[in-house]
């Protein structure tokens, strides 16, 4: 039972730490890509639109 237990604690540990890198990737994709972000700043210093697409990718 231990092990079955384990195993899931695992798999979850395992998809969140997916979840959050993938996250952050995307967050930085959309950082670094050409274009000005909806408020009229270069993206990569749009620190509120950046959060909003790593938040909208998070889905733990």
């Amino acid at each position: 039972l231990l092990l079955i237990l384990g195993g899931f604690a695992f798999g979850h540990m395992f998809f969140v730490y997916s979840s959050v890198v993938s996250a952050s990737r995307e967050a930085a994709r959309w950082g670094a890509a050409v274009g000005e972000a909806p408020s009229a700043l270069p993206r990569y210093q749009d620190c509120a639109s950046i959060r909003a697409v790593s938040d909208s990718r998070l889905t733990v």
